[in-house]
């Protein structure tokens, strides 16, 4: 499309190229074509539709909701830009415009099954479970052969507790997808709770014999007790499961209930003066960002650290940090000495069972009269440190909480147990706590 482009090529060839280096996620050349098109013809809505689907990769969601907005206002007739706008809008949170932009993809196309399959999500995050299933089985009716549906059917199934229809949907997801890996989870999840735990554990060997490395899969069988757990949730298991949902992320956890971000915000509000104000502070485990307008108001200068790539991304879109840093919590703890004077860290804590490196990180790094505010989930016997739970996450007890927080030279300024979520139809409880650093001859 440039002027000095020999042979001087078609849109439509041009188009074709760089549909074809998205596909093969070589993101930044596509969007060279897709922008260098736009800049000659701003209207063109296929390039304004397949530069939206980019920036929604990339989690630059305004820009993909504009460019998506423009591309079905100039051509409103094709229901496949429609979709990718409820798609944008599904995983933003913006429930009720996507509601309306899948009614009009089933105007165009009422055998569209990616729209009901895209309804009963939508349904199913605010728990409007009814509505949900009726979504999905109608999309399935329409074609039973859709990996999708089955999965998030069989999830549906799970969250209200029905595991034997999870257990159902979720094998035939496999038996059409034999490589989709979140059916493998739910599947597995579902036939532990349903105590068909020999089942459970070969779906699992069936998935490392075809995937030996694969964290997800190496972590899942340690969380189902197969195998020993390890310290800390490894790099690897991270960094994939936190990368492949950040799109989805911050509305998955709306629709969980999800209350960490302000838990630790208002823990931090309850400490009063004891609290360091206009100071440095760390978001640790920022995720996408969820508790950066809440720690704004401490901070004269608000840092971020994270091991997904994906999350970071979301994170700096939001535009609300100073600084963002991609690396793993304890090693970049203990970089530095003396840098922050509030560290904050909203369900992270959960991927370590031994904290001792975290903590051992967090008193270096923070200044005397520095405080620490974060969340853990709750084992209820003291008589054990902490668990590998089946979700993969780790839970610790009330006894090694306060014995770690003292071993390390902080007091504790506040601790209580909140409802963190609801997951599987149960509330997942948690420690809030505040630890503050002693001053040298306090």
């Amino acid at each position: 499309m440039s002027d000095d482009t020999k042979p001087e090529i078609t849109v439509e060839q041009a188009l074709q190229m760089a549909v074809a280096l998205h596909r093969s996620d070589d993101l930044e050349r596509a969007e060279e074509i897709y922008v260098d098109i736009l800049t000659h013809l701003p209207n063109e809505p296929n390039a304004l539709n397949f530069l939206g689907v980019l920036r929604f990769e990339q989690g630059r969601n305004d820009e993909a909701l504009h460019y998506l907005a423009r591309s079905v206002q100039i051509r409103p007739e094709v229901a496949g830009a429609w979709l990718n706008l409820s798609n944008v809008l599904l995983e933003s949170g913006e429930y009720d415009e996507a509601v309306k932009v899948l009614r009009r993809v089933v105007d165009l196309e009422p055998d569209n099954i990616d729209a009901y399959n895209n309804l009963g999500v939508l349904h199913g995050r605010r728990k409007q479970w009814e509505l949900a299933e009726q979504c999905l089985r109608l999309a399935i009716e329409r074609n039973p052969n859709h990996v999708f549906t089955h999965y998030n059917l069989g999830n549906l199934c799970f969250q209200t507790g029905r595991h034997g229809e999870a257990i159902d949907h979720c094998t035939r997801a496999m038996g059409m997808d034999p490589d989709d890996s979140h059916s493998v989870q739910v599947l597995c999840a579902a036939l532990l709770a349903d105590g068909q735990i020999a089942r459970g554990k070969q779906i699992l060997n069936d998935w490392l014999a075809k995937e030996p490395d694969n964290p997800r899969a190496l972590h899942q069988l340690a969380a189902a007790g197969f195998v020993a757990p390890p310290a800390r949730a490894s790099d690897g298991y991270i960094q994939q499961t936190f990368d492949s949902f950040a799109s989805s992320f911050d509305a998955k956890l709306e629709s969980l209930g999800y209350r960490a971000p302000q838990f630790v915000a208002d823990a931090l509000a309850e400490l009063g003066s004891r609290v360091p104000r206009n100071g440095v502070v760390l978001d640790a485990g920022c995720g996408t960002g969820l508790c950066a307008s809440l720690l704004r108001p401490f901070a004269h200068r608000l840092e971020g650290v994270d091991l997904s790539a994906g999350m970071l991304a979301r994170a700096k879109a939001r535009a609300a940090y100073d600084a963002l840093h991609h690396a793993e919590l304890s090693a970049f703890l203990q970089r530095g000495h003396d840098l922050y004077d509030i560290v904050v860290s909203a369900d992270t804590l959960i991927y370590f069972g031994d904290l001792d490196p975290v903590f051992a990180g967090l008193q270096q790094s923070m200044r005397e009269g520095g405080v620490l505010a974060a969340t853990l989930e709750v084992l209820a016997e003291d008589g054990i440190d902490h668990v590998l739970t089946v979700s993969g996450r780790y839970a610790h007890s009330g006894v090694y909480l306060r014995g770690l927080i003292e071993r390390h030279g902080l007091q504790i300024g506040s601790l209580s147990k909140r409802v963190l979520r609801r997951e599987a139809g149960a509330n997942v409880e948690g420690w809030v706590f505040t630890a503050i650093k002693e001053t040298r001859g306090g």
